[in-house]
């Protein structure tokens, strides 16, 4: 519904972003991992969900320091 235009979580399963990995793309947002790279099956890492790719930039920055 769009109350949230950007979240970032830590130590992710798969099955706790896999589900909403499509619908943040598919509503024109993106999510990565920490780095800024794509997720995959397999991946625990940080993640990283914006609801646009300029706000996704400034989370990456942010956590970046």
């Amino acid at each position: 519904m769009g109350h949230v235009d950007v979240v970032v979580d830590y130590d992710l399963q798969p099955y706790d972003y896999h589900p909403v990995a499509l619908l943040v793309a598919e509503a024109g947002g993106v999510m990565t991992d920490w780095d800024g790279n794509p997720m995959w099956m397999g991946h625990n890492v940080p993640v990283v969900a914006a609801a646009s790719a300029e706000l996704h930039a400034k989370a990456l920055a942010a956590v970046r320091g």
